[in-house]
């Protein structure tokens, strides 16, 4: 994110010199409840599906098949991309993400792998 230079233009008013402003605790609150609350979503739609058995939890064994884990997973990576893309600096003192091709890069290759771990 860093390497994302400043915008072409002078703004008049300077960026907060603090994370702890209202806006970006209430965006952050916001964020934390909108997950919660997609994850509720997920696993209750996930256990309503005909094909959906539960785990047994067979101790003996470090490696086993869970659904839940897996949706988890999967939310929670797609989840990482799009708080960056959001929490990313932007307008009026940064340029778009779009003109860093390092961080276009690594939102691609997370987006792709992701989807791609889907199927």
């Amino acid at each position: 994110m860093c390497s994302t230079k400043a915008s072409s233009s002078l703004e008049k008013r300077s960026p907060s010199s603090t994370m702890w402003n209202l806006p970006t605790i209430i965006s952050m609150i916001y964020e934390i409840c909108l997950s919660l609350t997609c994850m509720a979503l997920i696993n209750v739609l996930l256990t309503h599906k005909s094909w959906y058995v539960p785990n047994e939890n067979n101790h003996e064994s470090l490696n086993a098949d869970c659904v839940e884990n897996s949706t988890t997973f999967l939310f929670v990576n797609f989840q990482y991309v799009i708080v960056a893309l959001a929490f990313s600096p932007g307008n009026p003192f940064r340029r778009p993400f779009y003109t860093n091709p390092y961080l276009l890069a690594t939102f691609l290759i997370a987006w792709t792998s992701n989807s791609l771990l889907m199927l």
